[in-house]
C-alpha cells in the first residue's frame, strides 16, 4: 500500500502527531471526520508504518463499515490527508516565524485601514527582529519589509506633523533602501558563486552569461564599501566584509590569495556570523578547494587544506543549520575520502565511529557499512571491503555509483574477474537507465568501466586487447586515474619480470 500521506506521516515527531490531530479536530481547518478516522487508523502503526496485510479495502471498512469499498473514494481520502499535512506544515511554520507572521497581519491591517494597529505591529516586529542575532539574507529581506511598512505609515501621517514627519519618512526610506541593498548584494554574490561553481564543474559556459553581464556592469565592490562606511552595527559590517571577500575569491579564482583573504574573513568574523552564514561560508571554502583540485589537479596541499576545513566544521559543529541538526552525508563522505587520501587511517576510524551517529538515522546504517568498506579498500584489505559492501541495502543507498566503482576495483584486485565482468554489465545498464546523473558524469563512468574491462581482457590473456590500447584509452577523462595507472605499472612490472625469467 503506497500513498504520499504515509511517507509524509513518517516524518512526524510525537509532538506533530498530537498537534496534527488537534488541527484535524478544528472545524476551521477540517470538516471531514473520515480524515480524522483515517489518521487515527494509520497512527496505530506510527512511527515505522509497517502495515503488512493492511489494504485500502480494510482501512475503508474500519472508517466506514456500512459503506461498500470504492477505490476512487479511498484514493481521494488519502490525497486529502496529504493536503491537510501540507497545510499543517504551512500553518505551524508561519506560527513559529513571528516576524513573517506579522508581515501578513500588517497587510490585513492596512487593507482594513487599522493604521494604529499597524503602527503597533511594526514596533513589535522591529523589537523582535532586533533580538535576532542571525544576520542573513532572510533577516535583510524581513527588515526591508518592516521598514517599507514603516515608510508607508509615515507617508499617511506626513501632512499632520510637518518637518518632523518628513524627516521620519526620509529616514525610513533610507533604511528601506539600505536593507534591500544588503539583500541584493548577499544574494547576488551567492548566485554568482553557485553559477561559477557549476560552470567550472560541468564546463557549462555561456548558460548564465546575462547574470555575469549584470554583475560586471555593476561595481559591487564599491557598493560594499559605501554600505560599510554607512554602517552602524558591527554584525552588518562583518557580513558585508565576508561577502566582499567571497566575491573577490570568485573573480580571482586562479590567484590563491583571493581564497586566503576569503578564509581569513570567515575565520575573523566567525563570532558575528549566524549559524547558517557560518555553514554557508565554510561550504564555500570547501567548494573552492574542490574546484581547485578538479581544475589544477590533485595535490597534497589542497587535500591538507580540505582536511583542516572539514575538521574545523566537525569540531565546531558548523555542519548544523537552523533547519537541520544532522550531519550531511555528503560532508561525511567527502571528509572521509580526504582523510583516506592523506592516509590518516587512525583519524578515519575515530571519525566513522563518532560522526556516523550525527547522520540522519534513516541513512546511518548504510553509511556506516559504506564507510568501513571505503576504509578497508584504502588499506588494501579488499576482502573486508567487499564484506561491508555486501551489508549495504542497495535500494536504499544514496551512493550507488560509488559502491559500484569500489566493488569493481575490489573484485579486480582480488582477481575475481568473472564477478567484475558481471558488475561491468550491470554498471552499463545502470548508467543507461539512471536519470539523476548528467551526460558528462555518465560519460566519465563509462570511460572508467571500459578501462577496467580492457584491463580484464588483457590480464585474462584473451588476446582481444593490448597495453597500447589501454594507454590510448587513458587519454580520455577518467575517474580513479591514479588507481588505473597503478594497475598498469603493476602489469608492466610483471611483464618485465616474466621476460627476464625467459631470457635467463
Amino acid at each position: 500500500m503506497k500513498h504520499k500521506a504515509i511517507d509524509t506521516l513518517k516524518t512526524f515527531s510525537n509532538g506533530d502527531i498530537k498537534s496534527f490531530r488537534s488541527f484535524l479536530l478544528s472545524p476551521f481547518f477540517n470538516h471531514s471526520m473520515k480524515l480524522l478516522k483515517l489518521f487515527d487508523t494509520l497512527c496505530r502503526y506510527y512511527p515505522l508504518f509497517e502495515m503488512k496485510g493492511l489494504t485500502d479495502e480494510k482501512i475503508s471498512k474500519i472508517i466506514s463499515p456500512d459503506v461498500p469499498f470504492n477505490s476512487s473514494t479511498m484514493k481521494a481520502l488519502f490525497s486529502n490527508l496529504q493536503k491537510k499535512c501540507l497545510e499543517y506544515f504551512a500553518v505551524t511554520s508561519l506560527k513559529n516565524r513571528p516576524v513573517e507572521f506579522s508581515f501578513y497581519l500588517r497587510k490585513e491591517l492596512f487593507k482594513r485601514g487599522l493604521h494604529t494597529e499597524a503602527q503597533n505591529n511594526v514596533a513589535e516586529a522591529l523589537r523582535k527582529i532586533d533580538l535576532d542575532k542571525d544576520i542573513n539574507t532572510d533577516y535583510y529581506l524581513n527588515k526591508f519589509k518592516i521598514m517599507n511598512d514603516k515608510a508607508n505609515l509615515s507617508s499617511i501621517y506626513i501632512s499632520k506633523s510637518g518637518k518632523e514627519s518628513i524627516n521620519a519618512y526620509v529616514s525610513n526610506l533610507k533604511n528601506r533602501g539600505r536593507y534591500i541593498l544588503y539583500f541584493f548584494l548577499t544574494e547576488t554574490v551567492r548566485e554568482y558563486e553557485n553559477l561559477s561553481a557549476i560552470e567550472m564543474t560541468f564546463n557549462a559556459s555561456g548558460e548564465a552569461s546575462f547574470i555575469y553581464e549584470i554583475i560586471n556592469t555593476l561595481d559591487l565592490e564599491k557598493i560594499f564599501d559605501v554600505l560599510k562606511e554607512d554602517e552602524e552595527k558591527p554584525e552588518y559590517a562583518a557580513v558585508l566584509q565576508t561577502y566582499k571577500a567571497l566575491l573577490n575569491s570568485i573573480k580571482s579564482f586562479r590567484d590563491q590569495r583571493g581564497y586566503l583573504e576569503y578564509k581569513n574573513a570567515v575565520v575573523r568574523n566567525m563570532d558575528m556570523l549566524s549559524v547558517d552564514e557560518r555553514r554557508f561560508h565554510f561550504r564555500g571554502l570547501i567548494k573552492n578547494c574542490i574546484l581547485r583540485r578538479k581544475i589544477f589537479g590533485s595535490s597534497k596541499q589542497i587535500d591538507t587544506e580540505l582536511f583542516f576545513l572539514y575538521g574545523y566544521m566537525l569540531t565546531m559543529g558548523i555542519y548544523r543549520s537552523t533547519v537541520n541538526d544532522y550531519l550531511s552525508v555528503d560532508l561525511f563522505r567527502n571528509a572521509l575520502k580526504v582523510a583516506l587520501r592523506l592516509k590518516k587511517y587512525k583519524w578515519s576510524v575515530s571519525f566513522i565511529k563518532k560522526y556516523v551517529k550525527e547522520i540522519n538515522p534513516e541513512w546511518r546504517k548504510n553509511i556506516f557499512f559504506y564507510s568501513l568498506a571505503e576504509y578497508y579498500f584504502a588499506r588494501k584489505m579488499f576482502k573486508s571491503a567487499l564484506k561491508y559492501f555486501h551489508k549495504i541495502k542497495y535500494e536504499e543507498f544514496l551512493y550507488k555509483v560509488d559502491m559500484k566503482n569500489l566493488m569493481l576495483m575490489a573484485n579486480f584486485e582480488l582477481k575475481h574477474y568473472e564477478t567484475a565482468l558481471t558488475i561491468i554489465d550491470s554498471f552499463y545498464h545502470f548508467l543507461s537507465n539512471d536519470k539523476a546523473l548528467s551526460k558528462e558524469q555518465k560519460k566519465l563512468y563509462r570511460n572508467f568501466v571500459k578501462t577496467i574491462h580492457l584491463l580484464i581482457l588483457y590480464v585474462t590473456s584473451s588476446g582481444k586487447t593490448s597495453l597500447d590500447d589501454i594507454e590510448m584509452f587513458l587519454k580520455n577523462e577518467i575517474p580513479f586515474r591514479s588507481w588505473i595507472k597503478e594497475k598498469l605499472d603493476e602489469i608492466h612490472s610483471q611483464t618485465s619480470a616474466s621476460r627476464k625469467k625467459i631470457s635467463s
